[in-house]
């Protein structure tokens, strides 16, 4: 059996295997372009799914076709929705195996719903069972980060002294921030707050229009630190970029403090997600038990794939 684990969220999807790592835009849009063949191996991958009747091109691939590519808006709907659908299917190019044992997460606010997160399992599973995924588990999202920092690669504790420890973990994503608190393996706390890199992303939108038409995709890459082009030439935007980041942070770190201090009563505060990567020298200075994993952007879908890993093994033993 071979562990797939997904981080599917409304700005990028994160998947990983024990094979590779695959990190795209969670953009999603129907196959209607001509591929013209002169002969030239660009070496990138076909990023094309079926999905009912229609054939769909995901990922970066999928953002060059119109302004109009960008990521998912957010709704509730998004779990059961034709994209989600799509990159479900495309994490499975990491696998060849027919017995795939998948894991990904949902939102804290949707996990603790189990009506939904139940039909979200039913639904997962019909849509991957016949392509070898023949169990699934889902986590609450921010727990796959709490994993990545207390599981090695074989799913084994690093150290189960911190496993009685008081830990938090703060899930800056693109929407949303995902807050969990754990002491003594209790989950204690979780929350949503519906605020995130998205806010940034959209002050760009609007405060570059005047100079350029830009999607939420492209000012999250401005975000990341790719450059601006106009007619082909470099433009100096830093101060509306800063200032963009800078009024997400203020919204984002007031209400995470509001619900947990600044992390005096915790042993770790384990930030990630795409706006961990954004607000590091932040959050560092925010919280005095900070501990960053080693590339917070993909560290639930570790989180994830070390949960499968000791799951398998646990079985293992059990019979």
């Amino acid at each position: 059996m071979e562990v797939l684990a997904a981080d599917i969220g409304y700005g990028f999807t994160k998947v990983v295997s024990a094979s590779r790592v695959r990190v795209y835009p969670s953009v999603v849009i129907p196959k209607l372009h001509t591929h013209i063949t002169v002969d030239i191996d660009t070496g990138e991958s076909p990023d094309i799914v079926s999905y009912g009747n229609t054939e769909y091109l995901y990922g970066s691939k999928a953002t060059r076709f119109g302004k109009k590519s960008q990521f998912p808006p957010r709704h509730r709907c998004f779990t059961q929705s034709n994209t989600y659908a799509v990159l479900l299917l495309s994490a499975l190019s990491l696998v060849h195996n027919r017995d795939v044992y998948f894991v990904t997460g949902l939102p804290v606010s949707v996990y603790e719903n189990e009506g939904i997160k139940t039909s979200y399992q039913e639904w997962v599973l019909n849509i991957l069972r016949p392509h070898g995924a023949i169990n699934i588990k889902v986590l609450p999202q921010a727990m796959g980060a709490y994993y990545d920092a207390v599981l090695d690669i074989q799913g084994k504790p690093i150290d189960k002294n911190l496993l009685m420890k008081k830990c938090a973990v703060v899930d800056i994503g693109y929407y949303t921030t995902d807050i969990v608190v754990l002491d003594h393996l209790d989950l204690i706390y979780r929350e949503t707050i519906p605020l995130g890199v998205s806010i940034a992303c959209e002050f760009l939108v609007q405060e570059l229009s005047s100079q350029k038409e830009i999607s939420m995709h492209e000012a999250e890459m401005l975000l990341r630190g790719e450059k601006l082009f106009i007619c082909g030439k470099p433009v100096d935007v830093g101060n509306t970029i800063e200032a963009a980041k800078d009024r997400a942070w203020n919204l984002i770190s007031t209400a995470v403090t509001d619900r947990i201090g600044r992390g005096e009563d915790f042993h770790l505060v384990i930030p990630v997600g795409g706006g961990s990567v954004l607000y590091r020298n932040k959050l560092a200075r925010l919280f005095k038990g900070a501990h960053f994993p080693h590339n917070p952007s993909l560290s639930n879908a570790y989180g994830y794939f070390k949960y499968g890993i000791r799951q398998i093994r646990k079985g293992s033993k059990d019979a």
